[in-house]
This record gives C-alpha cells, sequence and structure tokens, in this order.
C-alpha cells in the first residue's frame, strides 16, 4: 500500500459514524473503501435529484457574503447535478445565478 492510501485509509474513517468505520474500514484499502462510499451515497435517486433542485434554486446570497464564494458555491451545486446526470442550458444556470445573487 502506497503512502497515499494509507493517508486515504486514516483520514476518511475520522468523518465516518463510528459503527460504519468499525465494520468497513478494518480490511479495505483507502481505494475500495472510497469505492464502497461512493456506491452507497452517490445513487442517482430522485430523492437526491431532489435535494439538489431544492438547493439551486433556494439559494440566496448573504447579505456580505463575497461574491466569489457565493459563485463558488453555486458552481459547486451545478457540479453535484452534472454527477447525477443532470444538466441545464446556459441560459437557466445564468438566471439562476442572477435570481441568487442578493440585491445590494
Amino acid at each position: 500500500m502506497t503512502a497515499v492510501e494509507e493517508i486515504a485509509k486514516s483520514t476518511i474513517p475520522m468523518h465516518l459514524a463510528e459503527n460504519f468505520c468499525f465494520n468497513m474500514a478494518k480490511e479495505m484499502s483507502g481505494f475500495s473503501l472510497w469505492e464502497k462510499l461512493h456506491a452507497i451515497y452517490e445513487k442517482k435517486s430522485s430523492s437526491s435529484k431532489l435535494t439538489l433542485i431544492g438547493q439551486l434554486f433556494k439559494m440566496k446570497m448573504k447579505e456580505f457574503e463575497q461574491a466569489t464564494s457565493h459563485i463558488n458555491t453555486f458552481s459547486r451545486v451545478l457540479a453535484e447535478f452534472s454527477l447525477q446526470g443532470l444538466n441545464f442550458e446556459e441560459e437557466i444556470k445564468a438566471l439562476a445565478l442572477l435570481s441568487s445573487l442578493s440585491t445590494s
């Protein structure tokens, strides 16, 4: 196992529920643990798509938030849409971004 895999294997379990780590992380490599987590949590379900749509269209820039921070968050949500197999036309993305900006 490479040093990077060792780091991954020791870091991933720190962010998981205790019972999940104990049962899975013992005999798995860092890569196989990541693949298992991906299979469990990155399902292309209707509920995850609905959650993303809610995040995107309810997103509002906070009063004193930096524009770059807001745009980065917006871009992250759009990237999650792509992972779910959903893509919007550029005009829809632009309109959603504009509607999420603060009036000031």
